[in-house]
C-alpha cells in the first residue's frame, strides 16, 4: 500500500508539472498573438 501511495504521488507531481508547462505555453502563445496584432495595427 505504501508503495502505491508513493507511486501515485509521483504521478500527481508529473501531472502538476505538465499542467504548469501548458499554462506557461498558453501565456507565451497569448503574448505572441498580442505582439503580432500590434505589428499588424502598426503596419496599417
Amino acid at each position: 500500500m505504501q508503495y502505491a501511495l508513493k507511486f501515485f504521488k509521483k504521478i500527481m507531481l508529473k501531472i502538476g508539472e505538465y499542467a504548469r508547462i501548458r499554462e506557461i505555453n498558453k501565456l507565451e502563445f497569448e503574448v505572441e498573438i498580442c505582439m503580432k496584432y500590434e505589428k499588424y495595427i502598426a503596419m496599417k
